[in-house]
C-alpha cells in the first residue's frame, strides 16, 4: 500500500500519534485553514485520510454525541465516516470539531512506536528518520494481522 502523498516528509507529522486527537488538527496538518472548515473538497479530503488511517490500522474513533466515555467502544470504519460525513455541516467552525469525533492511536501503534524509544518528548520527524526509516513499510510490517 504505497502512499507517497501522506508519507512524504511535509507530512508525515500525520502519523504522529498525538496529532490527531479531532479533525480541526488533520486539516491544519493537511494543511488547510480554518477558513475552509466548511468547504466540501476539504471535508472529501478529511474523510479519504481517515479511512487511509483505518485501513493502516492506527487509529479509532468515539462518537462525542453524548460526551466521551471511555468504555462505550470505537466506532467501526464506516460508522465513523458516516457519522463524521453526516454530523459536519456545512457552516462547521473551530470549535465544532470538539464535539463531533475524538480520534486516538490504536494500542499496538503506541506499544511498537514506545518500543523504540518514543515518549511524550520525542521529536517525531527525528524518530522516524532515526528509528523507523520507511513509516509506511514499518506500519505494514507491524500491524496486527486480522
Amino acid at each position: 500500500m504505497r502512499n507517497s502523498f501522506y508519507f512524504n516528509k511535509e507530512k508525515i507529522g500525520l502519523f504522529c500519534p498525538g496529532s490527531f486527537e479531532f479533525i480541526n488538527h488533520l486539516i491544519s496538518q493537511l494543511g488547510y485553514s480554518q477558513s475552509n472548515y466548511d468547504n466540501e473538497n476539504v471535508k472529501e479530503s478529511i474523510l479519504k485520510f481517515l479511512e487511509f488511517l483505518f485501513e493502516l490500522d492506527i487509529i479509532k474513533i468515539y462518537s462525542l454525541e453524548y460526551g466521551y466515555k471511555p468504555n462505550q467502544g470505537s466506532l467501526s470504519k464506516k460508522e465513523a465516516l458516516d457519522y463524521i460525513n453526516l454530523k459536519w455541516k456545512k457552516n462547521y467552525e473551530y470549535p465544532d470539531f470538539y464535539n463531533l469525533v475524538l480520534i486516538g492511536p490504536q494500542d499496538w501503534y503506541i506499544q511498537k512506536l514506545e518500543a523504540l524509544g518514543m515518549t511524550h518528548t520525542t521529536n517525531w520527524k527525528t524518530f522516524v528518520e532515526e528509528q523507523i526509516g520507511d513509516l509506511e513499510q514499518w506500519i505494514e510490517l507491524n500491524k496486527p494481522i486480522d
